[in-house]
């Protein structure tokens, strides 16, 4: 419990870092997004420090610990990849409805009107 909650320390000070120097860099990020980001990121940490705890009560041996906890955790996300098991990842969601899950940095999202932008830019 102690190394979670200091691993999500850790990561949220980082994150406030990255919060401002993009801020300072690039513009103002939704904090909304930001929190939302960062409580995904947390579960990911909290989760994989719950693999590696399974292992270790399991495995006396540290090296087995570490490369059972490894396989453990690229075996979840290569069954993330697989469209059977994982058809409700936000992504596939996004690429359902024709949206961008990427930003779209000052472009619509709709082809029209980024077709105008073109055109508009691209006249002699």
């Amino acid at each position: 419990m102690t190394t979670a909650a200091a691993a999500v320390v850790c990561f949220g000070l980082g994150i406030l870092a990255a919060w401002y120097e993009t801020s300072v860099l690039i513009g103002p990020l939704d904090a909304g997004t930001l929190a939302g980001g960062f409580g995904i990121e947390t579960a990911w940490i909290c989760s994989c420090l719950s693999v590696v705890a399974l292992w270790a009560a399991v495995v006396r041996a540290v090296p087995a610990i570490a490369g059972l906890s490894l396989a453990s955790l690229l075996a979840l996300v290569f069954l993330s990849g697989v469209p059977g098991i994982s058809s409700g990842r936000p992504t596939r969601r996004t690429s359902r409805t024709g949206g961008s899950p990427t930003p779209t940095f000052g472009y619509a999202r709709s082809n029209s009107t980024r077709r105008e932008h073109l055109n508009k830019y691209d006249q002699p």
